[in-house]
């Protein structure tokens, strides 16, 4: 739940299941077999179906579970639904762990105005799969594929979009105005060469490089796909104006075009598009890799590209996630020699340059699966620091992040202190240390009660005086004079000057009640503490 948001559709057919139908809704309408565009209006389950999914973003996975005679699954074929390889490896890991159940798999790419699979299929382009259980089996292996299959396929949607297995050797975003040839992920700076300058809107963050202007392009130190086989990322803007008037545009150039050990990739005038030329040093052809002009040219869009090379099996070349060609050229490891050229071609020949935009250049020093583009193309997940500060606090605890005893209610030391108390007064969980507890005391100079407390540091929603949010917690005072009559506000209490710094992740904030009864001899203050986020 920290990466990927569930909606689940628990009933489809409500009407035809309550008047006993097995497939018609009130209407007499089969509600899989009206799925076309918007849905029609006389069934609205369908049409109101469509709205939702329509409405979610960057979907990934649908499933649509079904009762039959058989088992079955009804998929698309592999390249057909993004990420590629999700269906057959979700089949290939429920086999493993369910060996005494069996079923089939049925190709079913049906077109629009038949079933939600594929409908989904084409108008959102995610994985879809149909799932048919046969409803003459055991009922514990009705609970017992389910279970096992959801189980599977989230272990393999958390592989899949892993930020930790994918991290970059070398990493250009071009965000840093004044260092745009910055390497966030290593140490190969690039060289700006001529006059370049960043852009908006970007592909990913807030700025990409422009390579406008006669002789600007940008050189990136040698890198070497051949031990282990590599992966090159990167998002592009084209437009017709961007290219030169000679009919040869190279937007990469990494070794003498068709030369044994080089890599190019290279805009090709007369609707010809975009080529792929990859060469090592045992291949004796050079096979014809092209991308269709209608793709990518005059868009207005940014573009993903990558390239995979892997040893003993070869080249893969994908434009925004989907395979567009591939050849055996490069099994034997690609080694290009020299600096690798963006916007130019490599001996710097004239009336050769791409003039448009790139943005966030990535290389791995490993092939990534297919499947694992998707992670690039995505945003990154949002920030969830209490469920990062729970990793860490139950790092070595047996219950780990995610059991029982990590829940934000428990207590798993014993010090009357829940985990998320604990969290957002920066105490620790397992430790029944409370250094940081709130505290009440009595201002010398004017005789006032004072509440102190610990929060979080960070951006702040919100007022402390009537509930601040910071870090997924809201930080909620209120005040009463007899513990029956529980106020808070801006009316009601006053922050005491600025907050203090405690340590490098908590500060001190002070309030008192805004409006004490002449010579009040008593009052009491509370904490409430609610999760906001993750």
């Amino acid at each position: 739940r920290r990466r990927f948001n569930v909606a689940i559709f628990p009933l489809m057919n409500p009407d035809g299941w309550h008047h006993g139908h097995w497939r018609c809704n009130a209407n007499g309408q089969d509600p899989n077999r009206n799925w076309s565009g918007s849905g029609p209006t006389n069934v609205p389950e369908v049409s109101a179906a469509i709205t939702a999914l329509r409405a979610i973003p960057n979907p990934v996975a649908f499933l649509d579970f079904h009762s039959t005679d058989i088992n079955v699954f009804y998929t698309g074929t592999d390249d057909a639904e993004q990420p590629a390889h999700l269906v057959p490896e979700f089949l290939s890991a429920l086999a493993t762990v369910e060996t005494n159940w069996t079923w089939s798999q049925s190709i079913n790419d049906t077109g629009q105005g038949s079933s939600s699979r594929s409908w989904v299929a084409q108008e959102l382009g995610c994985a879809a799969i149909t799932w048919e259980f046969s409803d003459t089996a055991a009922s514990q292996r009705l609970v017992n594929g389910p279970t096992k299959g959801a189980q599977e396929l989230m272990k393999l949607m958390l592989s899949l979009w892993s930020d930790a297995t994918n991290a970059p050797a070398s990493r250009y975003t071009f965000e840093n105005s004044l260092s745009l040839g910055q390497d966030s992920a290593g140490l190969r700076t690039a060289t700006l060469q001529g006059v370049l300058s960043s852009t908006s809107p970007a592909a990913v963050g807030s700025q990409a490089l422009s390579l406008a202007g006669a002789t600007s392009y940008l050189t990136i130190p040698d890198w070497d796909y051949a031990s282990g086989g590599g992966t090159l990322s990167f998002w592009f803007k084209m437009n017709t104006a961007d290219l030169d008037s000679s009919g040869f545009s190279y937007v990469v150039s990494h070794g003498n075009l068709n030369a044994a050990d080089s890599l190019n990739i290279y805009h090709r005038d007369q609707s010809q598009g975009l080529r792929v030329s990859v060469v090592d040093v045992n291949d004796t052809s050079v096979p014809t890799m092209d991308i269709p002009e209608s793709l990518y040219l005059n868009t207005g869009r940014w573009h993903q590209l990558a390239i995979i090379v892997t040893p003993g099996s070869g080249t893969k070349f994908y434009l925004d996630g989907v395979e567009q060609a591939s050849t055996t050229n490069g099994s034997d490891g690609l080694n290009p020699a020299g600096t690798i050229y963006f916007g130019e071609k490599n001996d710097l020949e004239a009336n050769r340059e791409f003039q448009g935009a790139i943005d966030d250049v990535r290389f791995y020093s490993a092939p990534l699966k297919p499947y694992q583009l998707s992670q690039i193309r995505h945003p990154d997940a949002p920030a969830e620091p209490y469920l990062d500060w729970k990793e860490t606090a139950f790092a070595a605890a047996s219950f780990g992040a995610f059991g029982t005893s990590a829940a934000d209610g428990a207590d798993p030391d014993g010090d009357g202190v829940p985990n998320l108390s604990e969290f957002s007064l920066g105490s620790d969980p397992l430790g029944q240390s409370q250094v940081l507890a709130p505290a009440l005391a009595r201002n010398a100079e004017n005789g006032q009660m004072e509440y102190s407390f610990p929060r979080r540091k960070g951006t702040v929603a919100g007022t402390t005086v009537s509930g601040a949010t910071v870090q997924s917690v809201q930080y909620q005072v209120m005040t009463s004079p007899n513990l029956t009559d529980w106020v808070t506000g801006s009316s009601e209490l006053i922050e005491v000057g600025s907050p203090t710094s405690l340590n490098t992740e908590m500060e001190k904030v002070t309030i008192r009640a805004a409006n004490p009864a002449p010579g009040e001899s008593k009052r009491f203050f509370r904490l409430r503490l609610d999760r906001k986020g993750n």
